[in-house]
């Protein structure tokens, strides 16, 4: 049990959630009642997790020295405390690689969307990690990527401010990130070097007013029925900026489901997406 246990840590399993909003297209788009189109955002979804956990595991292991020497991932990650072999890491790769490409070959809708994901995810573990701002740059572009992705699934239009949005929604928890690594971790990443809290700072505040006005301007185009969601989106944004401002802020999904204020507001706000677009 706890092999399995370790196994699924090393594929980051909980991090499948970040991969939730390849559906965002579907749902705003009003085409949740069409259940020919949920197959392919499934494909998408499982195709972009498989794909996240290949990168994970090559990222786990360039970092395996740093992780040893980490306050936390010493702790939680298998490799870095020893539960796991980086030999063990890489037949798993092999064996995520082969599963990938069986499902891509029954469907390969997204082929260019998921060879940008993992050719862009390829070069920012071997190097573009290194950079500051570029780092956080990349990531986020990365969701960018899974949203289209799931646009294109779901047979419908990217909206640049739903796109616009998520970038800057994933730059302001990243930058939030890199403040907490800065502040707790400072050896945990070259490109922490580049960085100082001023910096910090100010790319947490500009990336959070510029998630909640896209955001906005995009609810304003969309339904007026949504703007009932604002209030909810900008209290979560301070929240999870006040809750952050510990080392928790290096573990976005630990942040949100262990915060109920956050937690709650996050269900109160996809009830009423759901209910605006069944």
């Amino acid at each position: 049990m706890e092999f399995l246990y370790n196994i699924l840590n090393l594929v980051r399993i909980k991090d499948w959630l970040k991969n939730i909003i390849i559906i965002i297209p579907l749902i705003f788009s009003g085409s949740l009642s069409n259940t020919e189109k949920y197959m392919n955002v499934l494909m998408t979804l499982i195709i972009f997790s498989l794909t996240s956990s290949i990168i994970y595991i090559i990222n786990d292991i360039i970092d395996f020295e740093k992780d040893k020497v980490h306050t936390i991932k010493k702790i939680i990650k298998p490799l870095a405390n020893g539960k796991l072999s980086i030999k063990l890491a890489k037949w798993l790769i092999l064996i995520l690689l082969l599963i990938l490409i069986f499902f891509i070959f029954f469907y390969n809708r997204i082929i260019l969307h998921i060879s940008a994901y993992f050719l862009l995810n390829l070069m920012y573990n071997f190097f573009l990690k290194q950079i500051a701002i570029l780092d956080i740059f990349i990531i986020s572009f990365g969701y960018v990527i899974r949203v289209d992705s799931g646009s294109y699934a779901a047979d419908v239009q990217s909206s640049y401010l739903m796109l616009l949005s998520i970038f800057s929604l994933s730059f302001f928890t990243l930058a939030i990130k890199r403040k907490t690594e800065f502040l707790y971790n400072f050896s945990s990443r070259k490109s922490l070097k580049a960085y100082n809290k001023s910096t910090l700072n100010f790319l947490i505040i500009i990336s959070g007013i510029a998630s909640f006005a896209f955001f906005a301007f995009y609810v304003f185009t969309k339904s007026e029925k949504l703007l009932v969601t604002l209030p909810l989106v900008f209290i979560a944004l301070l929240r999870y900026g006040f809750i952050s401002s510990t080392n928790l802020g290096e573990f976005p999904i630990d942040a949100f489901f262990k915060d109920k204020i956050l937690l709650f507001f996050g269900i109160i706000f996809s009830f009423i997406i759901i209910y605006n677009f069944v």
